[in-house]
């Protein structure tokens, strides 16, 4: 038995550690225990990152076991969310507004691009045009999770409104090749070299591995309104993670390896007037 013990920051900051947490468990050959007891806060990046790695365990024929988080509130939210559901027999229980529930994809699902554009749309301004748009790209990216990705394990979506902080986080994650893999395949872009590069390839509009058909604007319309509402969108895939912020593009190398994708979207309007004191009910 070979226990995981999770950072208490299931958070793309922490990415570093969370990703040698994931590696261990699915080098590891036996049963695995995913240790939550020292968490005490689980954002949509961790929580759709764990999900792939747990269902790549199991998809391997490993047991899977897990220990609770020692704080309550975490321990009812990894339910609400949808994770006990997923992964550990949990009952399905009704989640507040302010989350869409974990979610593991296979083929495009309207139902969970409505319910994120309705989350959206709940706590920022959208217009019924902007509804449209917003769920047309998300369905791109969706598609991006299971198709292009040639995952295994399908695609994990959820994500998170924080009241105190007035900021929404979208995450997506798929268990495939990466985006340099899907696009060296593809034979159309052989200037790429690394992940870094073919992530920011893949940003760019227009482009796709898709052959003789449109597509790849789902990142670019992403990039474009997270820009326009003071926000982030983060993209990992490989040994890269590169932060595409309002102003600036910062890239960094991460030392272990994800096999697979990551996109990771932040929204925060009001992060100009500061962010408000962290509170209890941003794990709802």
């Amino acid at each position: 038995m070979k226990m995981i013990r999770l950072p208490k920051l299931l958070t793309i900051g922490w990415s570093h550690i969370l990703l040698e947490c994931c590696s261990t468990a699915e080098e590891h050959d036996g049963p695995v225990t995913f240790d939550f007891d020292k968490v005490t806060w689980a954002a949509p990046f961790g929580l759709t990152v764990i999900s792939v790695t747990l269902a790549k365990c199991l998809d391997q024929g490993k047991d899977v076991f897990y220990a609770q988080p020692r704080t309550k509130q975490v321990s009812d939210y990894l339910e609400r969310i949808g994770f006990r559901y997923h992964f550990l027999r949990g009952a399905s229980v009704e989640h507040k507004k302010t989350s869409v529930e974990l979610k593991c994809l296979r083929a495009v699902d309207p139902g969970c691009s409505e319910a994120i554009v309705e989350l959206i749309a709940d706590n920022l301004t959208l217009t019924e045009d902007a509804k449209y748009e917003m769920r047309t790209h998300i369905n791109e990216l969706m598609t991006n999770g299971f198709d292009h990705s040639k995952s295994k394990v399908g695609c994990y979506v959820c994500a998170q409104w924080y009241p105190a902080k007035q900021n929404l986080r979208i995450s997506f994650a798929d268990g495939g090749i990466g985006i340099y893999q899907s696009l060296r395949d593809s034979g159309k872009f052989p200037e790429i070299h690394n992940d870094e590069g073919a992530i920011r390839l893949a940003i760019k509009p227009g482009i796709t591995t898709r052959k003789k058909q449109l597509g790849g604007f789902g990142l670019d319309y992403m990039r474009k309104y997270v820009r326009n509402n003071d926000g982030t969108l983060s993209i990992l895939s490989g040994n890269a993670r590169v932060n595409f912020y309002t102003n600036k593009i910062e890239s960094k190398r991460e030392p272990i390896r994800f096999s697979g994708t990551v996109v990771d979207i932040l929204v925060s309007p009001s992060k100009s007037v500061g962010l408000k004191r962290k509170s209890k009910n941003d794990l709802f």
